[in-house]
Formats: C-alpha cells, structure tokens, sequence
C-alpha cells in the first residue's frame, strides 16, 4: 500500500509473492475491487482476501476459507463499523481511509495465511 495499491491488490500481490509468482493483469484485475468495487460497497480488502485463498485452490477457498474469513472479517470489522461496506467502514469521502484501511488490511492478509497454514497451503 505504500507504492500505490489499493487494498485488494496489495492483499494478491502479497499472495502472489508467497507463491513465487507475478501477475501484473491480476493485480490490474484485483484492483477493480478497491474501495468497494469502486462504489463504497463490499469491502476491498475482503474481496482481495478471497482471491488470495482463491489462488491456492478453488475448492477448499470456496468451501471452508473464505467463509471462516468472512465470519472473522464480519465479527471483527462488521460489528465495529456497523457493516461490511467500503463506505460504511472508511466514511463518507472515505475520511477513515488511512486511519481504518491500511491496518485492516494487514489485518486481512495476515487472516488470510492464518487460513493457509491452517489448511495446509503454507
């Protein structure tokens, strides 16, 4: 986040790091979810995270990591700001952006190798 990219393309060009890997059309990809798809809806960071698992594999992504990344992303973010929305967590203007975003994105990634190492990926 510090060169420039927003929240879900740093959390795929964290992952795409762990793997060895480099993808400039992804993270051109992933950026596209930055700040709430770009309207203040569902959370970047979250969306970056759910490609993240994603990337390691489909299968266990879909049926157990990214739900377990929701319901922790849900308790400890959703609660706190009253929803899981861009706009809702980093306000109107995104004025909470550098204060809020930044760690909870971090917070995100490392939520997100947590769920790797649990599965066996890392």
């Amino acid at each position: 986040m510090l060169k420039g990219c927003c929240c879900a393309e740093a959390i795929v060009r964290g992952a795409l790091m762990l793997m060895g890997e480099e993808s400039e059309a992804l993270c051109a990809a992933a950026a596209g979810l930055c700040g709430g798809i770009r309207t203040g809806h569902d959370c970047g960071a979250l969306s970056g995270g759910a490609m993240m698992l994603s990337l390691f594999d489909r299968g266990t992504a879909a049926q157990v990591m990214i739900p377990e990344l929701v319901e922790w992303f849900d308790d400890r973010f959703g609660m706190e700001y009253g929803s899981v929305s861009c706009e809702d967590i980093a306000g109107e203007g995104l004025r909470y952006k550098a204060e809020r975003c930044k760690p909870m994105t971090i917070a995100v990634y490392e939520k997100c190798v947590e769920l790797l190492r649990d599965n066996g990926f890392l």
